[in-house]
């Protein structure tokens, strides 16, 4: 039975069964309003005569009227037993979701057992929207900066406005001197300083010693400080490198470059070499980092750094290893790097994400307001031209659409005439028949009166 219904009741005699299902009646007809009681006393009593004349074979069809509902007793016959199946039409119940079996005033068969089945379907459509939000990948970068030459008087430039290395998640300047780079307020920032004396390699012009031993220690000093730990990238960047840390990012990215495997980058190639790591700009995944840190101690016993320029010494550590080199030669634009042969400046290279080498203020903001303003044009470039193509693509998607109603309507047209001439001929060929009877009529009747007429 249903939850809400009361179950039929299981064996026992016609008798029994009669007589509850009279008490039942009375009980309705006591509660009934005084217009209905006259039709339950009819059936009561059409049930009994029934009973007696007919036997227990006898079954009454009670019709009760009340409640806000109307129920319908169906019987059917299933190899000679009695069935009943019961289903309630609810009458303004829009919310309604169960079918419940309604209680019979009176019922009487001759059946032992009665099952009654309640169903209920329900429809549930469901609709999941996954949105994947990429973040942009941290930075770690930083700089090794001479304490003896211009390249103070550029960094310190660099963080007044914010740009290079400042612009990243987090950073470093290492140097072989304590040196202020700004000085406050709200806050004095010094360099950071590592047992290394840089003026020993060159001039920062041109390196005309070794330098992969000074820049270990800039290494060692970064491991120790832990910053670079939680971030996804670490970037080495000259001083005299225009760096545009949100171009990275926006490179990578695009790219879909892995963070967590362990790679760096070939950023330049030249007619003898076809890729290799150039000093202005390295850029290493975390993953990279931390194997060079780990296990970094092995290079250094296998390799002779004191042969080696720091980042030719840092490619072949981190290939022996087995961290992947991967090329991508817009990193960096170098006249030095680049096959074509293109001037440095003006720096419109708006797939370079730095420019090398800017050794003056003056040369370096230049150079940066020029690939600032570049990229700019170039971005607004491409949303224009996707504005376009977006306004192109919905004509083009109107005029099919208005092609497709225009195809249906003529084919509807087409449709509609052939139907009329189809009814036009039908009725020229019926018209034809009829004529043709008539004539076969008229044929008849002369032969009819010619066989009168012989006769």
């Amino acid at each position: 039975p249903a939850d809400n219904s009361e179950p039929l009741p299981r064996g026992g005699s016609n008798a029994s069964i009669l007589s509850n299902q009279h008490a039942e009646a009375r009980e309705s007809s006591s509660a009934a309003p005084s217009g209905c009681r006259r039709p339950l006393v009819v059936a009561a009593a059409a049930l009994v005569a029934c009973l007696v004349f007919a036997g227990a074979g006898c079954v009454a069809w009670p019709f009760i009227q009340g409640g806000g509902g109307t129920d319908h007793v169906e019987q059917r016959r299933h190899h000679g037993h009695q069935h009943l199946r019961v289903s309630a039409q609810a009458v303004g119940d829009k919310a309604s979701t169960t079918e419940v079996a309604p209680k019979l005033a009176v019922v009487a068969t001759n059946t032992t057992t009665h099952t009654s089945t309640a169903t209920t379907t329900a429809t549930t459509t469901q609709t999941t929207t996954l949105t994947t939000t990429v973040r942009d990948p941290k930075l770690y970068c930083f700089t090794i900066m001479r304490s003896t030459d211009g390249e103070v008087a550029l960094m310190r430039e660099q963080l007044a406005r914010g740009s290079g290395i400042y612009g990243c998640d987090e950073w470093a300047v290492l140097s072989d001197k304590k040196i202020w780079l700004s000085p406050g307020p709200p806050t004095r920032l010094d360099s950071t300083v590592i047992a290394a004396d840089l003026n020993a390699t060159g001039d920062g012009i041109s390196t005309k010693y070794k330098n992969s031993k000074q820049f270990l220690r800039a290494w060692e000093r970064i491991k120790e400080d832990g910053k670079y730990k939680g971030m996804d990238w670490v970037v080495k960047v000259d001083p005299d490198t225009v760096f545009f840390p949100q171009r990275l990012k926006h490179h990578l990215t695009t790219k879909a470059q892995d963070p967590s495997h362990a790679k760096f980058f070939a950023n330049c190639r030249t007619d003898d070499h076809p890729h290799f790591m150039f000093g202005a700009l390295e850029v290493f995944s975390a993953a990279a980092a931390e194997e060079f840190f780990k296990h970094g101690a092995r290079c250094e016993k296998e390799l002779k750094s004191e042969e080696m320029w720091e980042e030719r010494y840092v490619s072949h550590c981190l290939q022996l290893l087995k961290v992947e080199m991967d090329p991508d030669f817009d990193l960096l634009h170098d006249e030095h790097c680049d096959l074509k042969r293109r001037p440095l400046m003006p720096c419109v290279d708006n797939d370079a994400v730095a420019f090398h080498p800017l050794r003056s203020p003056s040369e370096y903001f230049t150079c940066r307001g020029q690939a600032q303003q570049s990229w700019e044009d170039s971005q607004k470039e491409k949303e224009d031209k996707k504005k376009h193509d977006d306004e192109d693509k919905d004509v083009k998607a109107h005029e099919k659409s208005a092609a497709a109603t225009h195809a249906v309507e003529k084919v509807e047209t087409e449709d509609e005439e052939d139907k009329r001439h189809e009814k036009k001929e039908g009725a020229a060929h019926k018209g034809e028949k009829l004529e043709q009877k008539e004539e076969n009529s008229e044929e008849k009747e002369e032969e009819e009166e010619e066989e009168a007429e012989d006769e």
